[in-house]
């Protein structure tokens, strides 16, 4: 997967208002609610990751971790399909979910007017990582734009990843390959899913070789 840098000549002041950077350096901030869309047909797909990507003796089952992880993804992904029809782009942000079932939208602050997409990345990865070991946060989901080849094509396509992760175990990546019309709508193809990395909360998946990709391959 490549990763896209966004064209900072499109759409940026509405871009830079919309993920609510107000913080200092390296900070989170809180988007706020972006409302629910339900996607009934990516639960078919999750679903193939139960048993696949939960660690043993993990405190929730795999059925309920998927059901969190469906939530965060209900609640992360519209986002970023707002900014690709109003901007045709949009940086890296993510959402997290609490022990309580709380979710939150967050964006990352570097510093920078116009950071590199991959600082931004890292930064909300930190800040899961660090939220995590304090049990601030149960499950999180990263979004980002990519440069992609779907199964069963010869060519890249841009994709919306969400990378999906709970501190019981299971890691998912997935993937939303889109078009821009002339019209600037989106239309979205077929979506397909990768097993994840399991990087953020890596000291709750003992079973999980440091070091170790999970997800090179799409999930058939």
């Amino acid at each position: 997967m490549e990763r896209h840098r966004p064209n900072h000549a499109r759409g940026q002041p509405g871009h830079r208002a919309a993920v609510a950077i107000h913080a200092s350096r390296g900070r989170v901030a809180d988007l706020g609610s972006l409302g629910q869309l339900r996607m009934r047909f990516l639960k078919s797909i999750l679903a193939l990751f139960i048993g696949a990507s939960a660690t043993v003796g993990a405190q929730k089952d795999t059925s309920t971790q998927k059901l969190e992880l469906e939530k965060l993804l209900d609640a992360a992904l519209p986002f970023a399909k707002q900014m690709l029809t109003n901007h045709g782009e949009f940086f890296p942000y993510g959402a997290t979910m609490d022990p309580k079932g709380k979710i939150t939208n967050v964006g990352g602050y570097t510093g920078e007017e116009h950071p590199k997409s991959t600082e931004v990345i890292d930064l909300l990865k930190a800040a899961y990582r660090r939220d995590g070991e304090t049990d601030k946060i149960m499950a999180c989901a990263l979004v980002y734009d990519i440069r992609t080849i779907p199964p069963g094509q010869a060519e890249k396509t841009d994709a919306v990843a969400v990378d999906l992760d709970h501190r019981d175990g299971m890691s998912v990546i997935m993937i939303h390959p889109y078009k821009i019309r002339a019209d600037k709508k989106i239309e979205f193809g077929k979506t397909f899913a990768m097993k994840g990395k399991s990087e953020i909360f890596k000291s709750r998946t003992k079973g999980e070789q440091d070091g170790k990709s999970n997800g090179s391959q799409p999930v058939r």
